[in-house]
């Protein structure tokens, strides 16, 4: 048990330690290149295995550490992504590590398997994304404080809202960049880099329950996903192009359109937001 309490604390101190290091320029950077699966699916899964040679007791508390760290390494993979610098380039450690041990402790068990002849164990780890206790709730407080901050996109000339067709919700298609990577926090920016839509606009019940935006792979998914939720003419609009392959960004005379159909649905604060992709 003491082992096993010192290798949760070495794990805990160097997801800590690496988030305080690296967080002022980008949070959880992305080795991965198909997070879409885990919106698909709605949870995040990892697997460890111990070493060969131990008892049953130690080989799955082995492996269970290992699977933590390893679904640590998939959490991060979930890029969010900032080039907001919070209170001179370092984010609160407090909340960090409040974080980072609650994504530990709500990870949960999806299966173990000891092999006695060998004396080895398999034990594979999960989180949901969405809901009470999963990632979107654990990391609220941390988007919020990011994201909340950043300089957003208000309307700049008198355009007419009768010009507006009735939207009611949002497809962003983005097909043509391959490079896209879905996130917690992907963000629509201006030309300017001024935020047309982050998570920080989402309904609180809403992000920790859905996510702040869906992913599907061409506009008729897309708008079928919006049609359940009560949107059954979204604006669909394509990029200009991309930064840091999550945030997307649009032209002037787009954000402009969002703005004022946002104004007038509240689409966004309702997290009526598909991206199409490859």
């Amino acid at each position: 048990m003491i082992n096993l309490k010192s290798s949760l604390l070495c794990l805990y101190i160097f997801i800590v330690s690496f988030m305080i290091n690296f967080a002022p320029n980008f949070l959880w950077s992305s080795p991965f290149d198909n997070n879409q699966k885990y919106f698909q699916k709605g949870t995040i899964q990892a697997t460890g295995t111990s070493a060969s040679g131990q008892n049953k007791f130690s080989a799955i508390e082995s492996a269970k550490i290992i699977a933590q760290k390893n679904l640590i390494e998939q959490i991060k993979g979930i890029t969010i992504t900032s080039t907001t610098q919070i209170k001179n380039g370092i984010i609160i450690s407090d909340i960090i590590q409040t974080q980072v041990s609650g994504l530990i402790k709500g990870a949960k068990s999806c299966g173990q398997t000891f092999y006695k002849k060998e004396g080895y164990a398999e034990v594979c780890m999960e989180m949901k994304l969405n809901g009470q206790g999963g990632v979107y709730d654990l990391m609220y407080p941390v988007i919020q404080d990011i994201y909340s901050k950043d300089i957003v996109y208000k309307s700049e000339n008198n355009k007419s809202k009768n010009t507006i067709i009735e939207y009611n919700g949002l497809i962003i298609d983005i097909r043509q960049f391959s490079e896209f990577m879905p996130s917690l926090a992907n963000r629509i920016l201006d030309t300017n880099e001024r935020v047309v839509f982050d998570p920080s606009m989402v309904s609180q019940n809403i992000l920790i329950q859905q996510g702040h935006a869906q992913f599907a792979t061409n506009q008729g998914k897309g708008k079928a996903i919006l049609s359940d939720f009560g949107s059954d003419n979204p604006l669909i609009i394509t990029p200009k192009r991309l930064k840091n392959n999550t945030d997307i960004i649009v032209t002037i005379n787009d954000a402009e359109t969002i703005y004022l159909v946002n104004k007038k649905t509240d689409m966004l604060h309702k997290a009526r937001v598909v991206f199409v992709l490859k």
